[in-house]
């Protein structure tokens, strides 16, 4: 009998690089994201390189361990490519358990991706306390730089790719990390970590049908990019279609080239802006501007070129690459003024349409922020029952829920009050 990727994996991981704690650097000037030279030739979640970091601060609990993996994956263009993960370990933590969060680091800044903003105590880092508690619930916690070295921001399959070639990395590391390679694995991300999370599972049957997934947790997720540009442009959020269309461009080639040649020249600077900064700063400072119309030579230019269009859909737009196998629990806020949630609601229409399992929670009084703070209070249980094996669901079921923002409680129809534990997603905006 033929070995099995896993053992295949040990044997290849007593082979590479490993480097002891240390500081971590920016990206662009850390050799540890620099893949070795043949990385090609490696099966997509190989890993590459591995090492050892201090341990971040600011996270509120203690964290017995800290590890990063460089792997081999590939970009939206099926070109070999290499990704980091950083991996938090929990004193007494239990290796059966791992947890992929996908943060919502939201930047085109090589830069600005969680393995390294994990370090910088003032950068904007929305899931720190939400790692926090799922350290404290002894699971392994593991965040993929899911965009790529490029910072290909919004591009679904650079995300979801990258996240699943993640976790068949991690779960070849037992030999550093402790890992168990038949540990439970669930993913989670909000707003755009919700993102690639969606697109990993969208992804899974056709790019990596081997891959383990026990269950993931989706709060205000993002299934139309082109519906999100109708919507916040001219808005407080604006800044996220500068970010957006710069991160497609970076693997497209005919998308960088229509928005070279669209570009109004004298606001090209200020646009070009997302490229020198982390996201949120960049989108602080650019709201209320009318992209489409003063930056981008108004809406035929836009919405009426096939190029737009096409990229749109094939990098963009969820529903069409295959429907979630895995039980899942979701979360969108009526008042999401990012992602109109009726986008939602036809995917998971869809989904269910197509034999998907979702519990899924419609939040009023809920924006886009807040709404991903409220969907991981409200699946914290849930969490543990898919981790310990004990959640048992089938079908679809909607919750229409109220959220109150004075008693920190949920509420429906037929029950009282849900109180919150303190898991921080409260944004002064909300991110994409």
């Amino acid at each position: 009998m033929a070995p099995s990727r896993n053992w295949l994996s040990y044997l290849w991981l007593l082979c590479v690089p490993f480097a002891a704690a240390r500081v971590a650097m920016p990206p662009t000037v850390d050799p540890f994201y620099q893949p070795p030279a043949g990385f090609e030739s490696q099966a997509t979640g190989t890993i590459l390189r591995a090492r050892t970091l201090e341990n971040p601060p600011d996270i509120d609990t203690t964290i017995a361990a800290t590890y990063q993996l460089l792997y081999r994956s590939s970009d939206s263009q099926n070109r070999p490519t290499a990704v980091v993960t950083t991996l938090l370990v929990p004193p007494n933590g239990n290796p059966n358990m791992l947890f992929s969060l996908q943060c919502a680091y939201d930047s085109v800044d090589p830069d600005c991706p969680t393995s390294y903003t994990l370090y910088q105590p003032d950068a904007t880092l929305y899931e720190r306390d939400l790692i926090a508690t799922l350290l404290s619930s002894g699971y392994y916690v593991a965040m993929p730089d899911y965009e790529g070295f490029t910072a290909s921001f919004v591009n679904g399959l650079q995300c979801g790719k990258a996240v699943l070639d993640s976790i068949n990395a991690l779960l070849a590391s037992g030999t550093l990390t402790g890992i168990s390679p038949s540990a439970r694995v669930l993913l989670g991300g909000s707003s755009g970590g919700a993102q690639a999370t969606g697109w990993a599972l969208e992804l899974q049957e056709e790019y990596a049908p081997s891959t383990p997934i026990a269950g993931a947790i989706i709060g205000s997720l993002l299934p139309n990019l082109t519906a999100i540009v109708q919507t916040v442009d001219s808005s407080l959020l604006a800044g996220v279609l500068p970010l957006g269309f710069l991160g497609l461009a970076k693997q497209y080639s005919e998308f960088s080239n229509w928005l070279s040649n669209t570009l109004v020249p004298s606001n090209a600077e200020a646009f070009l802006g997302a490229e020198g900064e982390c996201g949120v700063p960049f989108v602080v400072g650019f709201g209320y501007q009318n992209v489409v119309k003063n930056f981008l030579g108004g809406a035929q230019n836009v919405y009426g070129n096939p190029i737009f269009q096409s990229v749109m859909r094939t990098a963009g737009q969820m529903g069409l690459h295959g429907t979630p196998k895995v039980p899942l629990f979701m979360a969108e806020g009526l008042q999401d003024q990012l992602s109109p949630i009726d986008n939602t609601d036809r995917l998971i229409n869809e989904y269910c349409a197509d034999g998907a399992s979702i519990i899924y929670y419609r939040i009023n009084n809920a924006d886009h922020g807040n709404a991903a703070g409220i969907g991981f209070n409200l699946g914290m249980s849930w969490i543990q029952g898919i981790m310990q094996g004990t959640q048992k669901q089938s079908g679809c079921v909607t919750h229409e829920v109220t959220y109150n923002s004075f008693t920190k409680t949920v509420s429906n129809s037929s029950s009282g009050g849900v109180s919150l534990s303190p898991i921080s997603f409260n944004f002064t905006f909300s991110p994409i």
